[in-house]
């Protein structure tokens, strides 16, 4: 019976070990491939984008809502039209939230992607506090 336990309860460690090792490949490949996605994002789209214009500076001409209708320039469906913003909203949400902080320059692009991946957290913190 001591035996069995034992066998047993090696067992278990040994599986435990076997899905923390696992994990903690999975994880760190993921990691590694974020960071160099968004190593790779910043230096071809986010660096090669116009930053927004100051209140009471020039405009830049793409902003100016008076040369025309924003509503009748994109259609319902344009978001297709553009597949590179498209796909990186749907699958790397960071980039995209940190290239939007950046052009708008409320962060710089890799503060922001720290400050968005801290978010969740700060919620639980929040929810835990107020709940």
């Amino acid at each position: 019976a001591a035996d069995t336990m034992s066998d047993t309860a090696a067992f278990l460690i040994a599986t435990f070990m076997a899905n923390l090792a696992i994990s903690t490949i999975i994880i760190g490949g993921w990691l590694v491939v974020a960071i160099v996605f968004m190593v790779i994002y910043k230096s071809r789209v986010h660096d090669l984008r116009p930053q927004l214009v100051r209140p009471g500076a020039v405009p830049v001409p793409a902003f100016n809502l008076r040369a025309y209708d924003p509503l009748e320039q994109f259609g319902l469906f344009d978001i297709f039209s553009d597949t590179d913003t498209c796909l990186h909203g749907c699958f790397c949400q960071t980039c995209r939230v940190a290239d939007s902080w950046g052009i708008a320059r409320m962060f710089d692009f890799y503060t922001a992607v720290v400050v968005f991946a801290c978010l969740p957290i700060l919620a639980g913190i929040v929810s835990k506090v107020l709940g």
